[in-house]
Order: structure tokens, then sequence, then C-alpha cells
């Protein structure tokens, strides 16, 4: 059922994944890294669906179900990375950065300042 879960949230038949996923985790009990594939895949759902909080809260279910599942971490920091930049872009929409105005970034690319070099 993980599989398929997994399946209807890249199929974005979300009421399906979060089905499939549910029956997932009760078969997984006891089984700390299935348990913590499974949240992974479910706070992936969430967050595609919109609910940055609800995801939140599953992505800890993850880390929290196995400390040793590193794919949790990966979606984890790329969903937490996303939403800190969503927030950065919403106060700063020009994203006028200290990155940006100290010559870290340019339009192209990221250059180091030659005083680092």
């Amino acid at each position: 059922m993980l599989a398929m879960g997994a399946i209807y949230r890249e199929w974005k038949e979300y009421p399906k994944a979060v089905q499939a996923l549910e029956r997932s985790a009760e078969e997984f009990i006891g089984q700390p890294g299935q348990l913590a594939a499974v949240y992974s895949e479910l706070g992936r759902v969430d967050e595609e669906k919109g609910d940055r909080a609800k995801a939140d809260e599953v992505f800890q279910k993850a880390l929290a179900a196995d400390e040793q599942y590193s794919p949790a971490y990966f979606h984890y920091a790329r969903f937490k990375a996303k939403t800190t930049a969503q927030e950065y872009l919403k106060r700063d929409p020009r994203g006028n950065s200290p990155a940006k105005r100290s010559g870290w970034c340019s339009k192209k690319r990221l250059v180091r300042p030659a005083a680092l070099e």
C-alpha cells in the first residue's frame, strides 16, 4: 500500500494517496523504518496539497518514527527550505537580500567575491 500511496501522490490523486498511506501506517505499526517512509509520503501529499502546517507536523512524525531513516530528513529539509524561501519572497518580493547586495549573487549564477578567494 505504501507504493500505491506514492503512485497516487505522483498522479495527484490525493484522497486515494492518503487512504492508501493511512492503511499502510496501520500495517507498519512496530516497524519504524516503514512507518517513517509512510509519514514521509504523507508529508509530501500534504505539502503538494498546500497544507504546510500539516506537512510540517507529519514530516516531524516521520523523523520521530525512525531517526535513522535518512529520506525523511531529505524531504523535510527540502520542504523547510522551500517554505522558508516562499516566506522570504513574501516579505521581500524583489529579492533584495543581503547576499545579493554583498555581491554573492548575480542574476545568472552565484559568484564569490574576490576578497574571499
